[in-house]
């Protein structure tokens, strides 16, 4: 098969130097994101530390959040994933290779989907790890809450709005709901959030 006709499974072989960058920035956009929500977790472990001993389980989380990224079966599709949404905004530019024929391609659209299910459902930060979203524990909480706000940082977005917007349409909680108010109102104070309200 020529490489103007690969697959988007073929694609790392057939364009290796390609494949590479985007690798590259699937490293470089995880590692910030990470960064980020250590950094928020970190807030947390020591608000906590003298008050609960959840500090310490939380402080174990901080080395193995989004790991499982970095692993099959969500490594290939989330480089792709990251890489859409590059490509999505930048395709204008000359230098960017055209990758319409893949991300128009439904089994790699598929193959994405089934990746984020995976991830969300084998990480207790998720809601969907477990059967239920009040049973996630206070440690789940506050880790959950500190992604959320990575991502508020990442795309300077408001928490307060994905709180009151997304999270009622996405996930069922109920008697644990304000805890997470709480704990995002907490990371807000810890982080200097100008939002936050005293």
């Amino acid at each position: 098969m020529s490489k103007s006709h690969t697959t988007w499974k073929e694609f790392p072989l057939a364009y290796t130097t390609q494949w590479k960058i985007m690798v590259n920035h699937f490293y470089n956009v995880h590692q910030a994101h990470v960064i980020r929500v250590n950094n928020n977790m970190e807030l947390m472990v020591n608000h906590y530390r003298h008050i609960s001993p959840v500090y310490a389980e939380l402080q174990e989380r901080l080395y193995v959040h989004d790991l499982s990224k970095l692993q099959e079966p969500e490594f290939t599709p989330y480089v792709w994933r990251i890489w859409r949404t590059r490509w999505r905004a930048n395709n204008h530019e000359a230098n960017m290779m055209d990758m319409s024929p893949y991300f128009k391609d439904q089994s790699l659209d598929q193959s994405i989907q089934d990746a984020v299910r995976y991830h969300i459902t084998h990480n207790r930060h998720h809601p969907e790890w477990h059967m239920d979203s009040d049973d996630m524990s206070q440690v789940d909480i506050i880790e959950m809450v500190c992604d959320w706000y990575a991502m508020s940082q990442e795309f300077n977005s408001s928490i307060d709005l994905w709180f009151n917007d997304v999270v009622p349409r996405r996930y069922n909680f109920g008697k644990k709901k304000p805890m997470v108010w709480q704990n995002i109102e907490l990371i807000k104070q810890l982080a200097g959030d100008k939002s936050y309200d005293v």
